[in-house]
């Protein structure tokens, strides 16, 4: 997931800008918008006892790198030596935390979770790729695919774990008026049924389809100019979280924040109403959200109790700092 905070709107590969929001200072969270479900406290001191390891992206080495972490941010190590080269900050974790997908100079790779075995899976200089997401099972890779290298439709495709086998899933062309589409940041559900993705045209909106990309469905409906970032399924499949720039209600706003919604759109809960905040991942217990935020010096990565409450921040250096993936700790 790029930094959104940092925000990096991914929303257009053709629309792949920067777009910052660093803003110093150190708020508080309050409490989530909205009637949470029961949700479990935040026990665990600073992400102490947490499970897993978790995957963010960096600039504190002077260029985008990835790093690892524990989740009570201890343990940080680089693992990757990318040296400048155009990068996309997307990471995925696969289901049994042994490899890593990113995309690199816009191409789709993989790697061992220690950051050896390198691999390119795509290789093309006028396609751009990005935005890998493992299938639940580890057989398959989802990322978004555009037509061509200009800022034109993008796609969500599937491929074999080894980069055999690749499937388009939606096939966008521009519309009468020549506006592109851009079919972005595939997510599987935890039993491999579905894609959640977010489809922009002018804006955006969260869309689910099939894992075949057959009865392709919306799931929200916002006012103009809103961008949704970074979907994330719960390790049960029942909820989604994603960032967006607009409030409870689907209006505009000028700063992104966390929300979760039932997995067929309907409960949405907002989980962050202070700066911006962005590219929510889940803890594999399903019980915290690890997140960024320009709450506090440069974009920092904190976590939260799944219904927005303990917040604790993570890192702490003069950096930007994004959360990519948690995995499981198998």
């Amino acid at each position: 997931m790029i930094p959104a905070i940092a925000s990096v709107q991914r929303a257009v590969l053709p629309l792949l800008c920067l777009v910052a929001t660093l803003v110093a200072g150190c708020e508080s969270a309050s409490s989530p918008l909205g009637s949470p479900p029961d949700a479990p406290r935040f026990t665990e001191a600073f992400g102490v006892g947490l499970p897993g390891t978790i995957a963010f992206n960096s600039n504190r080495a002077g260029d985008w790198e990835l790093f690892t972490m524990n989740p009570d941010g201890s343990g940080v190590e680089q693992i990757t030596r990318n040296g400048f080269r155009p990068y996309l900050y997307e990471a995925s974790w696969s289901p049994d935390g042994k490899r890593i997908a990113f995309a690199d100079n816009f191409d789709i790779v993989v790697m061992n979770a220690d950051g050896t075995g390198l691999t390119n899976l795509t290789h093309s200089d006028t396609i751009y790729e990005f935005s890998p997401a493992w299938s639940p099972d580890g057989r398959q890779l989802a990322f978004s695919r555009t037509k061509g290298p200009c800022a034109c439709s993008t796609d969500i495709v599937v491929m074999n774990a080894d980069g055999s086998g690749l499937t388009q899933l939606t096939d966008n062309v521009p519309d009468q008026w020549g506006s592109f589409t851009s079919d972005l940041y595939p997510a599987w559900s935890p039993d491999g049924r579905h894609i959640a993705f977010t489809r922009k045209v002018n804006d955006s909106e969260i869309f689910i389809m099939n894992a075949d990309g057959s009865e392709v469905r919306r799931l929200t409906y916002s006012g103009p100019a809103i961008l949704y970032l970074g979907l994330a399924w719960s390790p049960n499949g029942q909820r989604i979280a994603f960032a967006a720039n607009r409030d409870l209600a689907g209006n505009y706003r000028n700063r992104f924040q966390i929300f979760t919604m039932s997995a067929d759109g309907t409960a949405t809960l907002q989980l962050t109403d202070t700066s911006s905040n962005a590219n929510p991942a889940w803890s594999p217990n399903g019980r915290h959200i690890v997140f960024d935020s320009d709450r506090a010096n440069g974009t920092q990565v904190f976590i939260m109790n799944a219904d927005g409450s303990g917040v604790t921040q993570l890192t702490n250096d003069a950096s930007t700092n994004v959360p990519l993936a948690w995995n499981n700790g198998s």
